[in-house]
């Protein structure tokens, strides 16, 4: 994957090594305006102007301030689905953050806002969270998995991070292979389906696709 990202991107790439600690946001010169069809909202209410969602072919490019949730209202699902998207990390946060999909989404602008969220990081982490209003809960701690492609140093590196909902249970899957499967009843599976990334990144969302099935 990363051989056939535009010379653009990859020129986008240089940056420390990731190494754990924790920052404030980065300040980014972001337009405050997002790709048509495309809503957001960050973490701690910061400005759209904090944060650079760009349609750059093939995908979006997407550079972090404050957390954020990028979806769009076509991609609510009221029954089973799979999910997937192709993202390459760059390695320009200094850290390693989290980046990947929410399901389930509720009042997403609202104070009561509800979904889970499934996160890889660039040091070959994942994690699954829920939200409910203005606090999360863990169900799954960060954990170690083969599956996930480390940052490099050397330029973008791309993980396919994708999960499907079962009447009983959903599947969480990086680069095709199940991390955990957790009962469905302990999660958020009906709403809207989109991208959680955390603070710091510089990312290239290749693709998002959310596959109702039946």
């Amino acid at each position: 994957m990363r051989a056939h990202l535009p010379l653009m991107l990859l020129t986008l790439a240089a940056g420390p090594a990731l190494a754990q600690q924790h920052d404030d946001d980065h300040a980014v010169a972001g337009s405050g305006t997002l790709p048509a069809g495309w809503m957001a909202r960050t973490d701690g209410g910061r400005p759209l102007t904090a944060l650079k969602f760009d349609v750059m072919a093939p995908g979006w490019h997407l550079t972090t301030g404050p957390a954020v949730i990028l979806y769009r209202d076509a991609d609510k699902v009221d029954g089973l689905v799979h999910a997937v998207t192709t993202i390459n990390v760059f390695p320009a946060s200094g850290h390693a953050e989290g980046f990947g999909l929410f399901l389930g989404g509720q009042n997403l602008q609202a104070d009561n806002q509800s979904y889970t969220y499934f996160l890889i990081r660039g040091d070959g982490m994942y994690l699954v969270k829920r939200r409910t209003g203005a606090t999360t809960s863990t169900v799954v701690d960060w954990t170690a998995s083969d599956a996930i492609k480390k940052a490099s140093a050397d330029g973008p590196v791309a993980n396919e991070i994708s999960l499907q909902t079962s009447r009983d249970s959903v599947a969480f899957m990086v680069n095709g292979t199940t991390v955990a499967t957790l009962p469905a009843s302990q999660l958020d599976t009906r709403g809207i389906v989109g991208l959680r990334v955390n603070h710091n990144l510089n990312l290239h969302v290749a693709s998002l696709g959310v596959h109702p099935l039946h």
